[in-house]
């Protein structure tokens, strides 16, 4: 009982963070476009993504809970490694987010005068961040996957069946 809750719960934090995170990369080349104060101004904490972190940054921390917790509960099987390596993946993710976009946001909607070194961080670290999360998704896919359908999934994988 204590699996099917986990994965439902782990899949259904993860999707929503997926989609946070792709709105967010679809938006690239329109704020890759803007001039310096636009720029400046919608990427501040207190303008267009004010929520998105105090929402993302705890998901984030929920998904990775969820994995992890879904893996120990299977850790000797193939589905509990491929678990691991979600959790593995969205903890990296957040660690980007921490260290390389969270530093980026301009704080008071101010114009540095070096903004674009800050603009590619800030649009850089986000896609890289959802590259992780789409890996991690991808593995606890493959997680669920593999305990369900063992042999389709090693099919997939070119193994001839995870075991």
């Amino acid at each position: 009982m204590t699996e099917p809750v986990l994965s439902r719960a782990g899949r259904a934090l993860v999707v929503t963070l997926s989609a946070l995170t792709l709105a967010n990369l679809l938006d690239l080349s329109h704020r890759l476009a803007y001039d310096a104060r636009l720029w400046a101004e919608l990427t501040s904490p207190d303008a267009l993504y004010r929520y998105l972190a105090t929402v993302g940054g705890p998901l984030v921390a929920g998904v990775v809970g969820v994995t992890v917790l879904a893996m120990m509960v299977g850790y000797q099987r193939p589905a509990g490694r491929l678990a691991l390596a979600a959790a593995v993946l969205h903890t990296a993710a957040l660690g980007v987010w921490l260290g390389v976009v969270l530093p980026a946001d301009g704080g008071t909607g101010a114009v540095p005068a070096d903004w674009e070194r800050w603009r590619i961080r800030w649009e850089m670290g986000h896609t890289v961040s959802f590259g992780l999360l789409l890996l991690g998704f991808a593995a606890l896919v493959l997680a669920v996957l593999s305990e369900r359908h063992p042999r389709q999934v090693g099919r997939f994988a070119g193994t001839g069946g995870i075991r």
